[in-house]
């Protein structure tokens, strides 16, 4: 299940949505036949987080609601990371940015806890555009390099180069084109 899990990962990433569903739901078959709970909530939110990319959000919503809750049921921060900033990430896409802003705070918060700094990177660079479709530049350079600065330490190139591109629209939104 887990390599089923990893191949869904890699469909994902080529943009083969439906494969990778499909891989997903395989392995969450397994899990639920196992009663793994850690993996069933990591499943869910592989599937949620699938639906997402594909911009099918109400499909989404569930199973990273799903993700969300069976996380919280075993009180790990680490698992409740993925599933929220997802979330943030869906209702940006929805336009509800109070809803965006509070999951990605709560994600955040449960990164810090975790102490997993690479997503916490992930997490800034989502925030960081976020305030950048608010129109809160300033706001948006602060958290950018923040998650720029952990990209040079722990040398990743993902998500560096979004992070760089989401600075130069806060930028050039102010009109610092420099």
């Amino acid at each position: 299940a887990v390599i089923l899990n990893q191949i869904g990962e890699t469909h994902k990433l080529l943009a083969e949505y439906s494969e990778a569903i499909k891989q997903h739901e395989k392995a969450l078959k397994i899990f639920e036949e196992a009663d793994s709970k850690e993996q069933l909530a990591v499943t869910n939110f592989y599937i949620g987080n699938a639906y997402n990319w594909a911009d099918e959000l109400d499909i989404a919503f569930n199973y990273l609601d799903k993700s969300l809750k069976l996380a919280e049921r075993l009180r790990s921060p680490e698992l409740k990371v993925k599933p929220l900033g997802s979330l943030g990430i869906l209702f940006t896409k929805q336009k509800k940015y109070d809803k965006a802003l509070d999951y990605f705070f709560e994600a955040i918060d449960n990164s810090n806890l975790s102490g997993n700094i690479r997503i916490k990177a992930d997490l800034l660079k989502s925030l960081g555009n976020l305030y950048n479709q608010l129109q809160r530049y300033d706001e948006a350079i602060k958290v950018l390099h923040e998650s720029a600065e952990i990209c040079q330490n722990l040398n990743l190139k993902q998500p560096l180069h979004l992070v760089n591109l989401f600075i130069s629209d806060a930028f050039m939104a102010t009109g610092n084109y420099e």
